[in-house]
């Protein structure tokens, strides 16, 4: 369990990353990396304390590049910074990682008002749940899910010449919700590919539906998918 400096232990979500590997891409072993097989831990008064959620990983020059998502949401101190951040870290094995001594990418709320992306209120609360890659043009391009005050989800798309930024985001988001669509209350965690000058984005979709019989409503999970010729910037 994750400790504060003063010494108490941390009452959070409890969410950390793990590894597993495989040499046919079906059957997976767990790898042995004690304490607990964990790969990536929390950082007690840091953007991940609460939770290390959805990592996304390439190689580049040598270097394994991992982004993933970090939940923040308990500051003793009583600042009370809660947010969900996308974070970085590195590694030369895939197995032992260094975080990136800062934040991939901020919600537009903790950017500095003279920063553009202050104004994107399609992504004012959170940033999260993101992939990447490397286009041809030499950048990296990463989509991630934005929320703002009407609390619904959207991908947004940024670029970089450094796997871990700085990123310079669009100013509008890539795919919104559907009105009376299967993600009308959200577009959710895309993973995307680079396939010959195609872009392929699949996204969980989330809404509502009524159950017939008892009226009960429910959340409804589908996957979509959507796609974009080559360039997309």
């Amino acid at each position: 369990v994750p400790i504060y400096p003063g010494g108490d232990p941390i009452s959070t979500m409890g969410s950390s990353l793990g590894l597993a590997s495989s040499d046919d891409g079906i059957h997976f072993t767990r790898i042995d990396n004690p304490p607990g097989n964990i790969v990536l831990d929390r950082t007690p008064l840091s953007h991940d304390e609460d939770a290390v959620f959805s990592p996304h990983i390439l190689q580049h020059e040598g270097t394994y590049y991992m982004i993933y998502t970090g939940h923040w949401w308990n500051d003793p101190k009583g600042d009370d910074p809660s947010g969900v951040f996308i974070l970085g870290a590195t590694s030369d094995d895939g197995l032992t990682w260094t975080k990136h001594n800062k934040p991939v990418l901020l919600p537009a709320e903790w950017r500095d008002e003279e920063d553009l992306a202050f104004g994107y209120d399609w992504m004012s609360g959170i940033v999260a749940e993101a992939s990447f890659f490397l286009g041809p043009d030499g950048y990296f391009y990463l989509f991630f899910q934005g929320e703002g005050p009407d609390e619904k989800m959207r991908v947004g798309l940024a670029r970089a010449e450094h796997p871990l930024g700085p990123y310079t985001i669009k100013p509008q988001p890539i795919i919104s919700p559907t009105a009376g669509s299967f993600d009308d209350r959200g577009v959710i965690a895309p993973h995307v590919l680079y396939d010959s000058g195609l872009v392929r984005i699949y996204y969980n979709g989330l809404s509502e539906v009524t159950d017939p019989d008892t009226g009960e409503t429910k959340e409804r999970w589908l996957l979509g998918y959507a796609e974009k010729q080559w360039p997309i910037w």
